[in-house]
């Protein structure tokens, strides 16, 4: 009797998942603690960010990789958008190693339209403790990744 080897005559079929990246991203420079800022983007912006925890682990992060960077989040049920005030530091470096003169990310999700994006823009930079603002092209950054485990409670 001859053996036959399945696995080797057989097509492998491979999965891959395209990543979405359904979100607006904000850097901020600003050298003042998480808690102020946080403080001053819900009086500009009129929501209620509250301190939070990163859920979930990027795959192939270091563990606890997420925990390690400050997260604030809220979702405006008015507007049906998710807010997440991000700081770029941690313990273990940066979030996201080539935005290093970034200290913080506004990540907002939902259906943003263009007038309201130049609103908040326009608001944050009005923070007196704010020093820069700028949009980031989320698909020219290297370290995207990390900002799909960053979500709203």
């Amino acid at each position: 009797m001859q053996k036959v080897n399945f696995a080797s005559d057989m097509a492998r079929l491979t999965l891959s998942a395209a990543e979405e990246y359904n979100f607006k991203l904000l850097g901020i420079s600003c050298h003042a603690k998480d808690y102020r800022l946080s403080w001053a983007v819900n009086t500009a912006l009129g929501i209620e960010l509250e301190k939070s925890e990163a859920k979930e682990q990027a795959e192939g992060a270091k563990p606890d990789f997420l925990s390690q960077f400050s997260l604030f989040t809220c979702y405006d049920k008015d507007t049906y958008l998710h807010y997440a005030l991000i700081s770029n530091r941690g313990l273990a470096g940066f979030l996201v190693p080539e935005q290093k003169k970034t200290d913080y990310f506004l990540k907002i999700e939902g259906d943003i339209v263009a007038d309201r994006w130049d609103d908040i823009v326009t608001a944050v930079r009005k923070i007196d403790l704010v020093l820069a603002v700028y949009d980031v092209d989320i698909m020219t950054l290297k370290s995207k990744q990390n900002f799909l485990f960053i979500n709203d409670n």
